[in-house]
């Protein structure tokens, strides 16, 4: 247990050191108060002033979630990725540590650093619902939240600065432990504080006029869903570098999103497909926006099921980073021997689709339909495209430049038919193969993410060097 505590309070430290948890916390202030809130002001309809309060409401537990997932993913890098690529993790994994616990201690540290950062950002996304959008020129501005809240800003601001030049304190990490301070006592203050700067009781800020408690409830599932991103982070930070899992990051991000829709659509269009989707996160589980936005209460039942998903989740996502990173050799690795993250992802992922691929084969054998010379050849193209994309993502794994130039031109012609597809479609309906726009859509931004590994410096030099 000592070692775990010393791996996370050490990443803990570090990660509220790095600049871009500042630069990110500092982005996060300026989205909530000074994007959200005036914007918020300009949704249409009878009863604007509620509706106004609950696209602010919405639109701040978005800001938290992407800006989570961008803090997850940028902490994580620098915390785990980079200490492989700069060989300080011999450090640690020399002495009796093991990797797994390596793993675990710096999924803490991370946690523990990212909790901090959506307290101070939810702390100023309250202070926002507490001062509530300026609908019409009647609206009176809170001037308490924004006094009160721009002075434990600049307090900390001020206490950082001072303790940096006085006693030589890191600016950073106690400017964000004086937020801590701050913000908590600005937030005590404005639940007691009205408009007029008259004293109010903490139930009527914590009530259905101000600040719901159900949105309290909302911003606890919103950080469960960060903190599984942050488990996602930590086990794609094992073997890939910032972009690749910054961009891994997104792309669950944006599944799990639309999850449910998606396997839907793929259950219909391919019956017994329903498996498939059961390794992306269904992170609409942690989404309160519908009930907020229909001021429906969210069952505690709801809370502890989606409690209960985010804890098996992340402990299986967190045992696959440990196997990956129990697996991957560290000991005398040279830069010329170790392989690209890109080149490990897309050819991971290749294989990864041509089982997919051949699993799908597998079910059209016991479709009705499949017994005919139609049905025949619709079950052969799948076997022979599963064949031929292992043995491709084979060898583009193993460095082969055949494979690489083969999938490289496989992908910009996918993405031109995309782009005739899509603006001409009058024009290519031959192209089409009854493909909705949509699916077109998302196939051409999955080919462009795969390009875009392709395209690397890092992955273009190993092809050229081999």
């Amino acid at each position: 247990m000592t070692a775990l505590w010393s791996i996370a309070k050490n990443t803990f430290v570090q990660t509220i050191r790095q600049p871009i948890f500042g630069f990110l916390l500092l982005v996060t202030f300026l989205m909530l108060t000074v994007v959200n809130l005036p914007l918020s002001g300009w949704t249409m309809g009878s009863e604007y002033t509620t509706s106004d309060q609950r696209m602010l409401e919405n639109a701040g537990l978005g800001t938290l979630l992407v800006a989570g997932m961008f803090a997850a993913a940028f902490c994580a890098s620098a915390a785990v990725s980079r200490e492989i690529d700069d060989k300080t993790v011999l450090s640690v994994i020399s002495k009796p540590v093991p990797r797994s616990l390596f793993v675990l201690g710096k999924y803490i540290g991370l946690v523990l650093a990212v909790t901090v950062f959506y307290y101070l950002s939810s702390a100023a996304f309250l202070m926002t619902v507490r001062h509530k959008v300026v609908s019409n020129a009647s609206t009176p501005i809170n001037w308490p939240v924004v006094v009160i809240g721009v002075s434990a800003f600049l307090l900390a601001m001020i206490v950082a600065g001072l303790g940096n030049y006085v006693f030589g304190w890191t600016f950073l990490s106690s400017a964000v432990i004086t937020l801590l301070i701050t913000l908590t006592a600005a937030m005590v203050a404005l639940s007691m504080i009205g408009v007029k700067w008259e004293l109010v009781s903490v139930s009527e800020t914590f009530g259905p006029e101000h600040i719901r408690p159900q949105l309290l409830v909302g911003l606890v599932l919103m950080f469960e869903a960060v903190l599984l991103l942050v488990a996602v982070a930590v086990a794609a930070s094992t073997r890939l570098g910032l972009i690749l899992t910054l961009l891994l990051c997104v792309g669950v991000l944006l599944l799990g999103s639309m999850l449910p829709w998606l396997t839907r659509r793929l259950s219909e269009s391919l019956p017994g497909s329903a498996p498939v989707g059961w390794v992306l996160p269904n992170l609409t589980i942690f989404y309160p926006l519908d009930a907020l936005a229909a001021n429906r209460d969210i069952s505690a039942q709801a809370v502890g099921m989606a409690t209960l998903y985010f804890a098996c989740y992340s402990a299986g996502v967190l045992a696959l980073g440990m196997s990956l990173f129990h697996s991957r050799q560290l000991e005398g690795q040279t830069s010329a021997s170790t392989l690209p993250g890109a080149v490990a992802l897309i050819s991971g992922l290749g294989r990864i689709g041509a089982i997919g691929v051949a699993i799908l084969a597998v079910i059209l054998l016991f479709r009705p339909e499949t017994y005919t010379p139609w049905g025949a050849v619709r079950v052969a193209i799948p076997i022979a495209a599963a064949v031929g994309g292992w043995a491709l993502f084979s060898l583009f794994g193993k460095g082969q430049k055949l494979a690489y130039w083969i999938l490289l031109g496989l992908i910009v012609a996918i993405l031109l038919r995309a782009g005739l597809v899509w603006f001409m479609p009058d024009d290519v309906n031959w192209l089409r193969w009854d493909e909705t726009r949509t699916r077109t859509l998302f196939g051409a931004i999955f080919a462009a993410l795969v390009l875009l590994g392709l395209l690397v410096p890092k992955t273009r030099h190993h092809f050229q060097s081999r």
